[in-house]
């Protein structure tokens, strides 16, 4: 499996084309847990820092036909990101029909409209690191996004989806327990900026005195 999360872009779809000005630039914490914790499961994955780059629809297309992902994770902090979860989807879907596209962060709070909306196959509701690792141990078996097993599914908790009534099921997962977290590992959000690497330090305000 090609495993690939992206941080996705906050505000309108012309805003989202804006570059960011330093003071705005958020670190996207919640896709390096995601990453550290896979690592410890045996799975490897990239991250596209897409929220801070800001790239147009065609820069998108190139990068995602050069990493060739059969898993998306895509991390939506609020719901004024939705525009963008509905725009990388569709571009997604249009290139790879038959890949996963997984939705994470407080915007699968509207998990019904997400998956009704979108092309986002399921969303992580709650804490993600265990959930979206269980979810990529359901994805060996289960290669196309068509391939629905509800009954395995539904064991997985943290995770939400329609089930084959069109019924919304919603489960909360685990909790990573504090003593597995991982300070930051900038080099991994460097990569993230891959050839605008520099870009990392705009993640920090300068020190005046």
């Amino acid at each position: 499996m090609k495993v690939l999360l992206c941080s996705v872009p906050y505000g309108t779809l012309e805003e989202s084309l804006r570059p960011l000005t330093t003071f705005k630039f958020i670190r996207p914490i919640g896709i390096t847990r995601l990453i550290d914790w896979m690592e410890t499961k045996g799975y490897r994955g990239d991250i596209y820092d897409i929220n801070n780059l800001r790239p147009s629809d065609e820069e998108l297309i190139k990068v995602f036909k050069k990493i060739n992902p059969t898993i998306v994770g895509l991390s939506a902090t609020l719901t004024h990101c939705y525009p963008n979860v509905k725009r990388i989807t569709k571009l997604l879907r249009q290139l790879f029909p038959d890949i996963w596209i997984v939705v994470g962060g407080h915007i699968a709070s509207s998990a019904n409209v997400i998956l009704k909306r979108t092309e986002t196959d399921i969303c992580i509701a709650g804490d993600g690191e265990i959930p979206w690792v269980k979810f990529l141990d359901y994805a060996k078996s289960h290669a196309k996004h068509q391939q629905l097993n509800y009954e395995e599914l539904g064991k997985i908790k943290g995770l939400a989806y329609y089930d084959s009534n069109d019924v919304l099921k919603v489960s909360y997962g685990e909790q990573l327990p504090a003593s597995e977290l991982k300070h930051v590992d900038y080099e991994k959000l460097r990569a993230a900026l891959f050839d605008k690497g520099d870009m990392i330090y705009d993640y920090f305000p300068k020190v005046k005195d």
